[in-house]
């Protein structure tokens, strides 16, 4: 599974099925900077996979931790490609920054360029974890013709600034400069598996605090959406937890709301007990089978 550090394992291999290979490594972006890569393959070999889905990971993650779902996906024959965004986990970067939307542009067009040389005429997918939700969407704004389609899990359109920029926050950004996102109250509220938090706080790839324009950045850049959702000419998918007390799910419904006033296809997908971090969570099984279901059905496999 290569599920490192141990995260909780969210999809267990079912009985008599093989388990997803895995490789790791360096790809270089357009700009010769490192990007690292987890990559999960089905039946042991990339010729197996019919579809692959890129996933862009949360904030402060990486990509390792996907493990922990990726058998979900390798039993429905997807390959699962898992970067570590730039100033994230391994790749090159300073850490708690985040690049600005054209370089994470040309980050995800190498790693897209990787997958269409790795699984030729499959069809690809974007798909993304709350701030990698609205980073790919802006991905599927702008390069459209190279996707199949789009998956947005908990996708961080709005967030609820003020978990982030409460009192003590700011009263540790004046001493130390950055923003602490690893903070109890944060992490209780994003989930109801404890075992995800204890997970997060041991993980050295983790980002513990940011800078201050790392979560500007995400504020300005959600200021487009909803409206922006009527520029997705692509399938759409969206997943968000009812109790997600990290993300305003209601930007998200505006979203899918203006993908149907446009008469575009989108599916909207509510989980009522989850919090924000949905594939660590009871529902997981259930949300993985649901982005296989809809990706196999809206490419079918060539």
């Amino acid at each position: 599974m290569h599920v490192t550090p141990p995260y909780p394992l969210s999809i267990p291999r079912s009985p008599g099925a093989p388990a997803a290979s895995y490789d790791g490594g360096f790809i270089a972006a357009r700009d010769g900077a490192r990007l690292f890569l987890n990559e999960w393959m089905p039946g042991g070999s990339r010729e197996a996979a019919t579809h692959v889905i890129v996933l862009v990971h949360g904030i402060g993650m990486h990509g390792a931790p996907y493990g922990a779902i990726s058998q979900g996906f390798a039993e429905r024959g997807i390959a699962l490609l898992v970067p570590d965004l730039r100033s994230h986990g391994r790749s090159d970067g300073p850490p708690g920054c985040l690049a600005c939307a054209a370089t994470l542009t040309g980050d995800l067009d190498a790693i897209f360029d990787c997958a269409a040389r790795r699984y030729p005429r499959r069809p690809l997918f974007v798909c993304g974890e709350s701030m990698g939700g609205l980073i790919a969407a802006e991905y599927a704004r702008r390069r459209a013709d190279r996707l199949a389609g789009a998956i947005l899990v908990a996708p961080a359109f709005r967030l609820h600034l003020r978990r982030f920029f409460g009192p003590l926050p700011i009263a540790r950004f004046l001493v130390a400069g950055k923003i602490v996102i690893d903070t109890p109250a944060l992490l209780e509220v994003a989930t109801r598996v404890p075992e995800f938090n204890a997970a997060k706080r041991a993980d050295p790839y983790a980002t513990r605090a940011v800078r201050p324009h790392y979560l500007l950045r995400l504020g300005l850049w959600g200021l487009r959406w909803p409206r922006a959702g009527r520029a997705l000419e692509i399938p759409l998918q969206i997943h968000y937890g009812r109790r997600d007390r990290i993300i305003d799910h209601r930007a998200t419904r505006r979203v899918h709301a203006s993908r149907d006033a446009g008469q575009r296809p989108s599916e909207l997908h509510e989980w009522e007990d989850a919090c924000h971090t949905l594939f660590w969570d009871e529902a997981a099984p259930r949300l993985v089978a649901s982005i296989c279901d809809w990706t196999l059905t809206h490419a079918p496999p060539m």
